[in-house]
């Protein structure tokens, strides 16, 4: 049985803070923790970031930042023999691009907290606890997209998790 394959697509800097990565850090080491393979696909990232991901066990996909994101991301993803899940954790995109990724990636999972775009998904995340999370939803993903909602699904790191408990 081969091993599932994922794409995280993130980006991190002092600019957008660093939030994103580290619930896909979670997630991803969740992940491997399983069985799958994860690569990260992320535009530049300060050397330290990119150390943590490489701690981490991950390989990393750097974005060439003078070609637009579709072409690049598809490329990445591609150069990384194809994967059988995206996961995409980043405002900037929606279900226009998710929707060009489909040729790269059968399967899509999107991490939105912010529910102020439409997704092209067959997972939606949304960590949040607001009144009817699922209404946040609506119109947003497709009719059969599973969706994920409030804290249970707050993709943290196992230490906290532990110390939790503790």
């Amino acid at each position: 049985m081969t091993k599932p394959r994922i794409a995280l697509r993130v980006d991190a800097s002092p600019t957008i803070g660093g939030g994103h990565l580290a619930r896909c850090l979670a997630l991803g080491a969740a992940l491997g923790r399983r069985g799958a393979q994860c690569v990260f696909v992320s535009r530049a990232l300060p050397s330290g970031l990119a150390a943590r991901i490489a701690s981490g066990g991950f390989a990393l996909a750097t974005l060439d930042v003078g070609r637009d994101d579709d072409a690049a991301s598809r490329d990445a993803i591609a150069a990384a023999g194809g994967v059988d899940w995206l996961v995409v954790d980043h405002y900037a995109l929606d279900a226009r691009w998710e929707s060009r990724m489909r040729v790269v990636a059968p399967r899509i999972l999107a991490i939105d907290d912010l529910a102020d775009r439409a997704h092209d998904c067959d997972v939606l995340v949304d960590p949040n606890l607001r009144p009817a999370p699922d209404a946040r939803a609506i119109g947003r993903v497709p009719a059969n997209a599973r969706r994920l909602l409030g804290p249970r699904y707050a993709l943290i790191d196992a230490g906290f998790a532990a110390a939790r408990a503790a």
